[in-house]
């Protein structure tokens, strides 16, 4: 009996200790590689203004898009808060953004005398939204 005991608790006593050393080696793995090259979906140096929106919820922004989001009022509201910014250089937004997901994409001009465009594209249930300086915007 008690050599049944004794060999029960080696075999737990082994298997906890190989967990915990899988655990050290895999920290100390994730540690040697350094941080996360991607904190974000988006190139660190990206000059665009770009928005990745699922449906109304923000998803992820370069830190330009954040900057343009905190002049809003609607803060706790992303979506609203980049309609209430846009809609006065852009005709009927919301409604032509509605389309993008029939259409796939979608390129505004800003209303007259403002170099600003808009492009939005729907992939995989996404919207993706830039903004565009065309004064100094070079398409890829």
């Amino acid at each position: 009996m008690w050599e049944n005991l004794i060999l029960a608790s080696g075999l737990t006593a082994t298997a906890v200790l190989s967990a915990l050393g899988g655990l050290v080696l895999l920290t100390a793995l994730r540690l040697r590689a350094g941080p996360d090259p991607r904190p974000t979906l988006f190139r660190e140096g990206e000059d665009a203004t770009v928005f990745l929106f699922d449906g109304e919820r923000l998803v992820d922004a370069t830190p330009s898009g954040y900057q343009f989001l905190s002049g809003s009022r609607s803060i706790d509201e992303p979506w609203i808060g980049l309609l209430e910014r846009l809609s006065p250089r852009f005709d009927n937004l919301a409604g032509r953004l509605a389309q993008v997901a029939v259409t796939g994409s979608l390129v505004l001009t800003a209303s007259a005398g403002d170099a600003l465009a808009l492009r939005a594209e729907t992939r995989g249930g996404l919207t993706k939204i830039t903004l565009i300086d065309q004064g100094r915007y070079v398409e890829p």
